[in-house]
This record gives C-alpha cells, structure tokens and sequence, in this order.
C-alpha cells in the first residue's frame, strides 16, 4: 500500500511549541498575580481609608455630645461680690497631656460625655450617668490587642486611640480644690488600659476651638496654638474667655496614611522618623493661613517621600449641643 503524505511533529516542533507555550504560561500567571496585588493593595487602601473615616465621624458624635454643666455661681460663698462661671467638669484639649512614655502626635482631646458607660448593667440603664472619654493618636505595637499565644510579627502603627472610662471609675468628682493642670481623671483611666485603637494608620489629629467664621476670620480668637482647658485661670477676676467653658465650634482634621504605606516604613524602620519629620514644625500655631499653610507643606512632605505616602485628609467642624457658650 502506498505510504500516506501526512506526518506528525518533529521533536524539535515539539520542543518549541512546548517552550512557547511554558512562556505564555509563565506571562499569564505573572499578569494574575500582578493583579491580584494590585486589588489586594487597593482593597486594604480602600478598607483602611473607609475605617478612617468611620472612625472620624464616630469622633465628631461624642465630642458634639461634650458637657461640663456650666453654672453661675458666687465668686466667693462667704463674701460674694459678684457672679463667674462654675463647673466640677473639665474639657481639655492639646499636646502633651497624657504620660511620656505613650508615643503620640499632634492633639489630645479629653472631656467628660454623658452615655452611661458602665460594666454595670445597672448602671447603664441609668440614663445620662458621666463617664471620662477622649482621643489621641498613639505609635505602638499591636503586643496588647493580639490573642493569646499569637507568634506572628508584631506590627507596629499610629493608631487613633478611644478613651471609655466607665461612670463608675469617673474620678472628676474626687479633688475638693481641681487644678487647671490635674488630668489624672483621665490619664487613670488610660493608664488602666481603658483606651482602644478605633483605626489604625492616624498620624495627626488636630482640634481647633473656633468662633464662627464670620465672627473671627482668622481664626485665633479662642486659640493660638490648637489648646483648650476650660480650669485655666478659671478664679481670675475677670475669667479669662475659656474658663468653665467648651468652644462654640471645635474645627477637627484627622490625617491617614495608606497600610501599604505603613507597612513599608515599617519595614524599613522608619514609620516614627517618616511620621514625626513629616509634622516637624507643623499644626503649633492656629490661624487660617497658617494651617492651611501647614497642610500645604505636610501634603508635600508626603508625597516628595520615595516612593510617595498615601494619604486622606479628613475635616469637619462640630457645633457641642451641651455648650452654654457666653462671650463674656
């Protein structure tokens, strides 16, 4: 019979095409997995800045829920000579207000809130009962939050931190003469590990007591450096403007960097160097040019990094619904 003209592939067609074929296998995989770091990078930045914010407006609600209970009373019981603001509460806001050994940066903001916060359910049903709250911004390491026997890498972060002191432990109440300067009604509670991360990656908070803008343009009637303390010179005769009093407007910006990003400058340890040179200088004095100023030059500092950080710059401004605001 005669020998049919159709043949099979040579060795080395088989060879090629196996090359050919392991290359474009090899491209695909490298295409998927590119991607999906893409998408895993973009959901963890999505996811980060989507807690940020969460966190941001839970902020705003308890601080818009602030109360010091403002009253006028004697200057003096025994030899009155006129009336002056009076409050056994304290709103205090600025820098350097909690231990040193707590890493933070930028404002602190420490009032007392009435939500009835209390390991007992007694006590929680009790409507309106004080508690001591506030919020920093803290650089550790995630060692407190991990379960127990977790062994993998701790992750060191800026975190925006919750105080929620409960109403039975509120210690406001225990100084028969208060001092402007006495903060242990909350530094008690955070040292008692009352405090928790409500989002991670906050680098700055920043509070800003304000009148209206049409009332003070420039912004530093109330404040020239981003600080309250409603006790301060509080017996002074006049009271200085602040004295048992909270602001009528609290101005409030809250900046986040991206996980990526903080993962990075972990790595490399820099995330506190990267961090505090970033805000070297910055957010100290509190008028409207000079913080815009200072949010020019962060974003800047930010982005000139190599490679740049990913950022989100959150802010808002809350009216306190308890404030007995008087300008005199």
């Amino acid at each position: 019979m005669p020998v049919s003209g159709k043949r099979g592939f040579t060795l080395i067609e088989a060879l090629t095409s196996l090359a050919i074929l392991s290359v474009i296998v090899v491209v695909l995989v490298a295409a998927t997995r590119a991607t999906s770091d893409v998408f895993r990078r973009s959901n963890s930045q999505v996811e980060t800045f989507q807690t940020a914010r969460a966190a941001f407006q839970d902020m705003l609600r308890d601080i818009s829920q602030a109360t010091l209970n403002t009253r006028w009373d004697y200057d003096d019981p025994n030899n009155p000579t006129t009336y002056r603001r009076s409050s056994g509460l304290h709103f205090v806001l600025g820098a350097n207000l909690l231990p040193s050994s707590i890493v933070t940066t930028t404002s602190s903001i420490f009032f007392v809130i009435p939500n009835s916060w209390s390991a007992d359910p007694a006590l929680s049903r009790v409507g309106g009962l004080l508690s001591a709250w506030g919020y920093y911004v803290e650089l550790d390491d995630d060692t407190a939050l991990r379960p127990a026997n977790y062994t993998g890498s701790l992750r060191t972060r800026y975190r925006l931190m919750r105080l929620s002191g409960r109403t039975e432990n509120l210690q406001i109440y225990n100084q028969e003469n208060p001092s402007a300067t006495d903060f242990t009604w909350f530094t008690s509670e955070v040292n008692a590990g009352r405090s928790a991360p409500v989002a991670e990656n906050i680098i700055a908070l920043v509070a800003w007591p304000r009148l209206a803008v049409s009332e003070d343009p420039d912004g530093n009637d109330l404040s020239t450096d981003y600080s309250w303390n409603s006790r301060l010179n509080a017996t002074d005769s006049p009271q200085p403007i602040q004295a048992h009093q909270m602001p009528p407007l609290l101005d409030v910006t809250m900046v986040a960097i991206g996980e990526q990003s903080a993962e990075r400058l972990q790595r490399s340890n820099a995330l506190r160097t990267t961090v505090e040179t970033a805000l070297n200088g910055l957010f100290q004095g509190s008028t409207e040019s000079r913080y815009r100023d200072d949010v020019q030059t962060l974003e800047q500092r930010l982005q000139s990094l190599n490679p740049p950080v990913d950022y989100r710059i959150f802010r808002d401004t809350v009216v306190i619904r308890e404030n007995k605001w008087s300008s005199s």
